[in-house]
């Protein structure tokens, strides 16, 4: 089933709102699927403006790749825009919906080992937050023409 360009933008958002909720719920694993989520569905809308034919499979580099994206992100916001997407590329997975919390930890702290205290809530609030910025920004810049 294919979706126009605004119902992924709309769905971005909508799963970011879920993403808030389960992190404050201390469900971080939830937390952290959804925000990458939210982050697909954008790169997804980018992509349908151009052509709807693209899957990807819920890799988020090549879709990255062929949203186009960054042709509408100001070139003083790319660093920016492109760290936070490496916070949402270093621990979301697409398998996450199958993941218990213990396996996920351990997945943070194979990533960031010298992590003290709760691995999963750091990475749950950090890729949060990166996908707020990347969703806020494509929201932001949707109407914009390209720098």
């Amino acid at each position: 089933m294919q979706f126009p360009p605004e119902h992924y933008r709309d769905a971005a958002q909508d799963r970011l709102t879920d993403a808030a909720r389960l992190h404050a719920a201390d469900r971080f694993v939830a937390s952290v699927y959804m925000s990458g989520v939210a982050v697909e569905c954008m790169l997804r809308a980018y992509r349908a403006r151009e052509d709807d034919d693209f899957d990807g499979r819920h890799d988020l580099t090549k879709l990255m790749t062929a949203s186009g994206i960054m042709s509408f992100i100001r070139e003083t916001e790319r660093r920016e825009f492109g760290a936070h997407l490496a916070t949402v590329w270093s621990f979301w997975r697409n398998n996450l919906r199958f993941a218990e919390h213990s396996r996920f930890e351990s997945h943070v702290r194979l990533i960031w080992p010298h992590r003290k205290g709760p691995a999963a809530a750091w990475a749950s609030a950090e890729v949060f937050q990166s996908a707020t910025y990347v969703v806020t920004r494509g929201v932001f810049r949707w109407n914009s023409r390209r720098d």
